[in-house]
């Protein structure tokens, strides 16, 4: 929920990033398993946000802009890489 400030909601659509803008009241909820990553860019102001979710032991959290995966069951953070040529030589 939007506390404070405007913005924009990004979302990581398979078509491309797509923003919505955001205001005080403004409420986003964001299923668990829908592969659409998001995120939040404040306007001139700061941006204020209520944020809570569910704190599954093995949850999984992609991190579009960095490429990175968090994987809370097994307290680690690593990088993606999108080429699957590192797999090549697996036979």
């Amino acid at each position: 929920m939007v506390l404070d400030g405007e913005g924009h909601l990004l979302l990581w659509e398979p078509e491309g990033v797509v923003e919505h803008p955001v205001r005080p009241g403004s409420v986003v909820a964001r299923p668990p398993g829908t592969g659409v990553a998001h995120a939040f860019r404040a306007g001139d102001e700061p941006l204020s946000l209520l944020m809570y979710g569910t704190r599954e032991p093995h949850d999984i959290c992609f991190y579009p802009r960095s490429g990175r995966v968090a994987l809370s069951g097994l307290g680690m953070i690593a990088r993606i890489e999108r080429s699957f040529e590192a797999w090549d030589d697996e036979d």
